[in-house]
């Protein structure tokens, strides 16, 4: 859309783009933004409930296990490992694991 040149030299000044313009003017009273439905709304608000409820199990989850494996480690042996961080790895990757899962893959697209 627009203008087209099939050749030759010229000049031109842009006075505006996008939505300013005359076409995009166009297009936005053509294709008005849609609203939420309640329904839309609901569902983006539990999606954000579940999230924070996910999110917050999961540094729970990664507190409890870490200040565990802290003290397992200050009455065993007191040395700092491989396995020790292992383990500090493997509980980050539980942490993470329990973000994911904690929302449902077709709740977001429900929305």
């Amino acid at each position: 859309m627009g203008s087209l040149v099939e050749s030759g030299t010229g000049r031109f000044l842009v006075c505006a783009v996008g939505t300013k313009t005359q076409l995009g003017k166009m297009d936005a009273l053509l294709n008005p933004e849609e609203e939420l439905t309640p329904l839309q709304a609901k569902l983006e608000a539990i999606v954000h409930q579940i999230s924070y409820f996910g999110l917050a199990v999961a540094v729970l989850t990664f507190l409890a296990l870490t200040i565990e494996g802290i003290i397992k480690f200050a009455r065993v042996d007191n040395v700092w490992s491989l396995e020790a961080f292992g383990g500090l790895l493997n509980v980050f990757i539980l942490a993470i694991a329990i973000i994911i899962v904690a929302i449902p893959e077709g709740l977001p697209l429900a929305v």
